[in-house]
């Protein structure tokens, strides 16, 4: 039985580690300003992997180069400094700025791009693998949304990892946005998405509401790859041996 990754969040906005409610830059909370150390602080504690986002890069205009958002750097350093994969998410609006960042990091997070451009897509996957091609499924009552969670695209989860996974992609970050940074629990729709997909050979990252060690539990025996630890894990609701443990179980 392959074991559950663990992966926690480090969301970049200003050069500060914050945690978002729902996506709402206007209700941030900020945990560091050393985004390093939190990065070096993680791996000591056993994390499989680290999830870096570029918030800024998220939020800024669909017409603004991705490669100039103020975090970058930042990502890049942490990248080369830890001993364990990073995938990197946010604002990744082209080919281009997608081979760019695999540079350095392990993986991308695609989510507007996956749905604006296909050939993007398929020539990342073609020259990559799906390993390091993740197409970020973010969903609001299980029908997905782009542009920084601010668009409707009117299609299911359900429908969009049929259509992807015919594309080649077998790797899905799917995160409830309703759940993100409530610290509620996972939803139900989450749950159904995870054992459905999984039972289909996808590998399912959730995202979106993790509260409490029994949430991973749920995750897990639903069959996630892997789940995301975002603000659970820095308000010291879920700690990360706790996490590990119940993966391994």
């Amino acid at each position: 039985m392959r074991l559950m990754k663990i992966i926690p969040a480090i969301d970049l906005m200003d050069g500060k580690v914050v945690r978002l409610t729902r996506g709402d830059p206007s209700r941030r909370t900020v945990y560091s300003n050393d985004p390093l150390e939190v990065a070096r602080r993680w791996v000591r504690e056993g994390a499989d992997a680290l999830h870096l986002v570029d918030l800024d890069a998220t939020l800024s205009p669909p017409s603004s180069p991705s490669l100039e958002a103020s975090n970058r750097a930042m990502i890049e350093r942490i990248s080369k400094s830890v001993s364990i994969p990073v995938q990197v998410a946010g604002g990744i609006r082209s080919l281009d700025a997608a081979i760019s960042m695999l540079e350095y990091a392990y993986a991308v997070v695609l989510a507007t791009l996956a749905f604006r451009d296909t050939h993007a897509l398929t020539e990342l996957l073609r020259r990559y693998g799906y390993e390091r091609v993740i197409v970020a499924l973010d969903h609001a009552d299980g029908i997905v949304r782009v542009h920084g969670w601010r668009d409707s695209t009117g299609i299911s989860i359900e429908d969009a990892l049929k259509h992807f996974s015919a594309l080649g992609a077998r790797r899905f970050l799917v995160t409830d946005t309703l759940r993100d940074g409530t610290m509620l629990g996972l939803s139900e729709i989450a749950l159904k998405i995870i054992k459905e997909a999984s039972e289909a050979g996808l590998e399912i990252i959730a995202s979106g509401g993790i509260a409490s060690p029994d949430d991973v539990k749920t995750a897990r025996d639903a069959g996630a790859y892997a789940i995301i630890l975002g603000k659970a894990l820095y308000e010291g609701r879920i700690r990360m041996d706790e996490a590990k443990a119940i993966s391994l179980l």
